[in-house]
C-alpha cells in the first residue's frame, strides 16, 4: 500500500538501514548497495544508518540528516524478514528522533519479505534448476530468530517460492536459532537418497550469517564427497532490489511515537 505523501528529491533525505557489522565486507557490500541505489534512483541524497557495532547509527544518520536541511526523512530498513530489531528496536529510535526533530516529519517503509519481486530475484539467484523433478534438492537457508514474526514470514516467503520450483524437493532451513536447522536439512536429503544440492542463502549481503553458511556447506561435502552441492549467490546487489526499496519508500508512512501512522501527506 502506498502513503500519502511522496520523497521530493529536491529537500529530502532518505536512509537506508542495515544490522551493521564487526566484518569490513560486510559492511562495504552494505555501502556499496547504498551508492547503487542513489546512482539507480537518481536521488541526491541517500545514506546509510547502522542498528548497532558500524558508524554512523540510526540516531546519528537521522541527526545528520535534519542538520544538513532535510524537510522529510525516509526511513527504510535493508532487514529481509521482521523481527525484533524492525517491530521494536527500529521504531524506538524512530521515536525518539522525532522527539528531537519535531519540524522533519520522518517516514518508515516495512521490512520487505512480501514484496512480488523479492521472489523474482531468489530465482535468479538460485540459478538453473532440472526441467523435470529428479533427486535435486534445494536448501532455502534463512537466518533464524527468537521473534515467531520472523520465523513466520520466512515460512510465508518459502511457502511462495515453493510452486515456483516444482523440480526440486524444497527444503527450508536456518542457519541458527531455528528449527529446522542446516544439519537437519542435511540428513533429511541423504535419507531421501538425494544426488545433488542447491543451497540458496537467504539473505540480502555477506556477513556472518553467509559465512556460516559457507562452512556448513563444506562440512556436508567432507561428510558425502560424492553428493554435488551448489552454492548459490544471495540477494545482493541488483536493480530487483533496488527497485523493491525505491517502492518500499515511496509506500513509507509517517512516524509517530514509533508508530507508522497514515497521512494525507
Amino acid at each position: 500500500m502506498m502513503g500519502g505523501a511522496k520523497p521530493d528529491a529536491r529537500t529530502d533525505t532518505i536512509l537506508l538501514l542495515g544490522h551493521g557489522s564487526r566484518d569490513p565486507a560486510a559492511v562495504e557490500e552494505f555501502e556499496r548497495f547504498v551508492a547503487f541505489f542513489k546512482e539507480w534512483s537518481g536521488f541526491p541524497r541517500v545514506s546509510p544508518g547502522y542498528l548497532e557495532l558500524t558508524a554512523p547509527s540510526i540516531p546519528e544518520a537521522i541527526d545528520r540528516a535534519a542538520a544538513e536541511g532535510a524537510a522529510r526523512i525516509w526511513v527504510y530498513p535493508l532487514f529481509l524478514f521482521p523481527g525484533r530489531h524492525v517491530s521494536s528496536d527500529l521504531p524506538r529510535f524512530l521515536s525518539e528522533a522525532g522527539t528531537r526533530h519535531r519540524a522533519v516529519p520522518i517516514h518508515f517503509g516495512e521490512a520487505m519479505h512480501r514484496h512480488p519481486k523479492l521472489l523474482e530475484l531468489a530465482k535468479i539467484r538460485i540459478g538453473p534448476l532440472p526441467a523435470e523433478e529428479d533427486r535435486t534438492a534445494l536448501l532455502l537457508v534463512a537466518n533464524g530468530s527468537s521473534d515467531s514474526r520472523g520465523i513466520e514470514a520466512v515460512e510465508h516467503f518459502a511457502a511462495k517460492l515453493r510452486p515456483m520450483l516444482p523440480q526440486v524437493h524444497f527444503l527450508p532451513c536456518f542457519a541458527e536459532m531455528a528449527w529446522p536447522s542446516m544439519p537437519d536439512a542435511f540428513a533429511r536429503c541423504l535419507g531421501m537418497g538425494i544426488t545433488s544440492i542447491v543451497v540458496f542463502p537467504c539473505v540480502l549481503f555477506t556477513g556472518r550469517v553467509l559465512q556460516g553458511i559457507r562452512l556448513r556447506v563444506e562440512k556436508f561435502r567432507e561428510i558425502d564427497p560424492a553428493l554435488s552441492i551448489r552454492m548459490a549467490d544471495p540477494f545482493g546487489i541488483h536493480p530487483l532490489l533496488a527497485e523493491i526499496v525505491w517502492e518500499g519508500v515511496q509506500g513509507a508512512w509517517p512516524v509517530a511515537n514509533g508508530l507508522r501512522v497514515r497521512s494525507n501527506g
